[in-house]
């Protein structure tokens, strides 16, 4: 994830600027919900949340939201349980 991030700010120094990173609590809430169901997060998307899971600063493409707060709130309705 570093080297990807020191990549992208190589061409664009503002990018890194817009990255939001998740709370540890949202993080906590995430892995409470996947406990229940016998998952956890894997380590490489728990640093994506960690350096940017509120906001990505557009790395990924805005039709496919992966912050943590869609992903919330996906896992905690009706998507989610089916």
């Amino acid at each position: 994830m570093d080297r990807l991030c020191n990549s992208i700010s190589s061409f664009d120094p503002e990018w890194v600027k817009h990255c939001v990173p998740a709370t540890e609590e949202q993080i906590q809430q995430l892995q409470d919900i996947l406990a229940e169901y016998h998952y956890t997060i894997p380590a490489v998307y728990l640093y994506y949340l960690r350096r940017m899971g509120r906001d990505n600063g557009g790395l990924l493409e805005h039709d496919c939201e992966m912050d943590i707060d869609t992903i919330l709130k996906l896992l905690e309705g009706d998507y989610f349980q089916g």
